[in-house]
């Protein structure tokens, strides 16, 4: 007892030390910001009074509803909580824990916002939108309110907390920041129909008002930062956290957001204020430990980094026992080439096929089995990375590179799904690492070890590809590097990489390249010759797949490892060998630049740049220290880790979060949608096929002879496509069991599924048809999928 007093005292005491370096540090009121404040204030009631003026108290409202048919739901439920008084409150708590004098200002906007806004919602008492106009008439999203319009009290508080946050900002963009954020929150509360513009207008210029008094309040009323009084606002701010937890928001889509806060601010508040204070004399980050976070710990990366790597691995691989991650028609498609081993398939190398094989063989027909290899995939490439910057800098590096990959968004979530970029991925580092090896030591091996991961890529997926050319393009460029051209070692990988690809390109050539052709038709381009659009978009979305804090911490190790002083900087911490971060460099823009251009020209899906995040893991964990300091990179790396493995396990377990959060699931919010129902619909067809062994399932689409092949018939390849287009092959099933292989057997039976009753087209080419009924399942509420059953017999041919 006599401890636990001891210790409570201590964090008293750190406690009194911190409120009185915020009274000592005191500052004089900057009265050109709360000019500048003014300004935006009276703006808004200029605008509200011109509105009033020329339209009424309704103006401008069908305009700026009517744009939220453009947004969806869950993103205005998003925007519009920054208006609620609990989640601003909890942002407080987590992002400005320490902060004495904002927390003084903000007690008092809170105390002198509320009193404002109830008191004028109470004298007003303004009908709102659903209480005047028809519903049809406008769009209204989630509650429906009727009451208290004027002034809203959203909007208030968003421009309350702007206020406090536009004058406490060292930064102009952090002004800027702070006030769209007040402009976002007032547009939102129009776009759900809850709010009238002049109520928006008017309550954003009180919120500036009210804010601009509390700060004055907050600088004349020094005596109120003491102990006691923070003490106490503290304890606000914690309710407010935990009402944030415990209340369920009328905003739904909102509420993974509001928790994330809440529980944020309440751990940075026990950390601050009840736990040890962590020493800082020691960096977090040395070439030989690493700090455990949020405690005095210290350990060896290599042991962390397989700890890590096997948790995550184990926890990703459970996450594939959910029912919600049936397969993907992709993956039930590409477990059909492994039936069939082969030197390549209708639009891809066989790498995928192998991998599907190999885990089948040893796991039987299963879900598990059939995407298990992702995962794995994943972590060996993570292990790979670790090694490759531990042998190039040290095994704190290589545990930075190894774990920045493994927490990508992208490789998280295609962790649960078996593509050929799991594969190429693993291959690519691999390639990557002997490159790396071969330029330092010009062994003969390392280049023939460089050639066989190359084309082991190129059987994973075409756009390997890029990886030579980035390499070749490289030794071309950099002096230094550029006569090891004229040596054997790039050659013979060359030649290696060559004759292992070459077991695909004589597949491609035996079955008229048909691999080139599909490669060519969804990569040609229509419409505008140039799309800035989509190519913006695709270039955002890289970076949003990488993680955004992890995207703006390569951008400065870029920008300081490049720049004008990374002389210095590299000086101080010299590369491998000359060229090294070019080379990465090289490796990454290539293929981003390649399908930069694809998406620039027609269109690219994102993970098809996705090798880019394998050289930029590395860079990112071998060049940061050109750009952070130790302290510096340790927390921005952990808030970036955090961020997203919370972002993917909400990702992960999304139907039950729902189920949670009291929301209906739909083929809307739920990103499953299109792997829900099919197991449910195959397992309805199982007894119709098992009644029939002798007849081939059949189908005009792939999708379902991926699924319903799976599904009602594992193990079996025994199918029929029906596609009467003989130079237009569609896919794999149309290459190797189009109907018109079967013609003029009259004994063969075909059990025919499609998702609409076969027309007379269809069964006047069969001598005999008998329906055998519709199968059904209801994934969601009110949405039914069905599927139509006919036996056939005797393929008469197309004509």
């Amino acid at each position: 007892m006599q401890t636990l007093f001891t210790y409570l005292q201590k964090r008293r005491q750190d406690h009194a030390a911190l409120v009185a370096e915020a009274r000592a540090n005191a500052t004089e009121l900057n009265t050109k910001t709360l000019a500048q404040l003014m300004f935006f204030a009276l703006a808004l009631l200029v605008i509200a009074f011109i509105g009033y003026q020329l339209q009424g108290y309704h103006f401008a409202f069908p305009e700026i509803n009517s744009l939220a048919s453009h947004i969806p739901e869950w993103v205005l439920h998003n925007m519009t909580v920054f208006g609620d008084g609990t989640l601003i409150l909890s942002l407080v708590l987590a992002l400005a824990n320490r902060n004495v004098q904002l927390h003084w200002v903000v007690f008092w906007a809170a105390v002198i916002g509320a009193i404002v806004s109830n008191t004028l919602k109470g004298y007003f008492d303004a009908p709102r939108p659903p209480a005047v106009l028809v519903a049809g008439e406008f769009l209204q999203f989630g509650k429906i309110y009727k009451q208290y319009s004027f002034p809203s009290g959203h909007t208030l508080t968003a421009f309350l907390i702007a206020t406090v946050g536009y004058y406490f900002a060292s930064r102009a963009w952090q002004k800027v920041g702070f006030i769209a954020l007040g402009v976002m929150v007032g547009l939102s509360r129009i776009w759900l129909g809850v709010h009238w513009p002049m109520d928006t207008l008017v309550g954003g210029a009180l919120g500036i008002l009210c804010g601009s008094a509390a700060v004055v309040i907050g600088w004349r009323w020094r005596s109120g930062i003491n102990p006691v009084m923070h003490g106490f606002i503290v304890f606000l701010l914690v309710v407010a956290a935990l009402l944030c937890l415990l209340d369920k928001n009328d905003y739904q889509y909102a509420l993974p957001m509001l928790y994330v806060v809440a529980l944020l601010g309440l751990w940075r508040t026990i950390r601050n204020y009840l736990l040890p204070v962590i020493k800082d004399e020691h960096p977090p980050l040395t070439p030989t430990s690493a700090r455990f976070p949020f405690s005095n710990t210290w350990a060896k990366p290599a042991p962390l980094f397989w700890g890590f790597l096997f948790v995550v691995t184990v926890y990703r691989l459970l996450v594939l026992l959910q029912p919600q991650f049936s397969l993907f028609y992709d993956e039930a498609y590409y477990y059909h080439w492994s039936l069939n081993p082969d030197l390549g398939y209708y639009s891809k190398p066989p790498m995928v096929a192998w991998f599907i094989m190999l885990a089948t063989s040893l796991l039987g027909d299963t879900v598990f089995a059939i995407k298990m290899m992702a995962c794995l995939a994943y972590s060996a490439t993570a292990a790979v990375l670790f090694a490759s910057a531990t042998r190039y800098s040290n095994t704190t590096n290589g545990l930075i590179a190894g774990v920045v990959f493994v927490c990508i968004p992208m490789i998280g979530f295609n962790s649960e799904f078996i593509t050929t970029d799991a594969p190429l991925l693993l291959f690519w580092s691999l390639a990557l690492y002997f490159t790396l090896r071969a330029l330092e030591t010009a062994n003969l091996s390392h280049w023939i070890l460089l050639g066989v991961f190359t084309g082991l890529g190129m059987l994973s997926k075409y756009t390997m590809g890029a990886f030579p050319l980035a390499v070749f393009l490289f030794l071309l460029v950099e002096k230094e590097h550029r006569v090891k051209l004229l040596t054997l070692g790039p050659w013979l990988a060359a030649i290696v990489a060559g004759a292992i690809f070459g077991l695909n390109i004589y597949w491609n050539f035996a079955h008229q390249w048909i691999a080139a052709q599909h490669t060519q038709e969804i990569s040609h381009a229509s419409g505008p010759a140039f799309n800035i659009g989509p190519f913006a978009e695709f270039i955002a979305v890289q970076f949003l797949i990488f993680g955004p804090v992890f995207s703006w911490l390569l951008i400065q190790v870029i920008r300081k490892s490049f720049g004008k002083r990374a002389a210095v900087t590299q000086s101080q911490f010299p590369q491998p060998f000359s060229g090294f971060y070019r080379l990465l460099l090289w490796v990454s823009g290539v293929i981003l630049a390649a399908i930069g251009v694809q998406a620039l020209a027609s269109h690219a899906f994102p993970n098809w740049a996705g090798p880019w995040m394998v050289a930029a893991s590395l860079l990112l964990a071998l060049g940061w220290q050109n750009a952070y300091t130790a302290r510096t990179f340790y927390r921005r790396l952990g808030y970036g880790i955090a961020f997203n493995l919370v972002l993917l396990s909400m990702v992960y377990h999304w139907p039950q979060m729902l189920r949670w959060l009291d929301i209906e699931p739909t083929a809307k919010n739920d990103p499953y949608h299109r792997l829900i129902g099919w197991p449910e619909l195959g397992k309805e067809i199982r007894p119709l096929i098992a009644a029939f062994p002798d007849a081939k399932l059949t189908s005009d689409s792939r999708d379902i002879l991926a699924y319903i092949g799976f599904y009602a018939r594992p193990g079996s390849f025994d199918f029929a496509r029906w596609n009467p287009q003989a130079d237009n092959i569609r896919d794999y099933y149309d290459l190797k069991v189009n109907l018109r292989d079967f013609a003029g057997n009259s004994n063969q039976t075909y059990v025919f599924v499609s998702k609409e009753p076969l027309e007379e087209s269809v069964l006047g080419r069969f001598e005999a048809s008998t329906p055998l009924g519709k199968v059904s399942t209801s994934p969601y509420e009110g949405d039914t999928m069905s599927l139509y059953v006919s036996l056939l017999r005797g393929f008469k041919g197309y004509e």
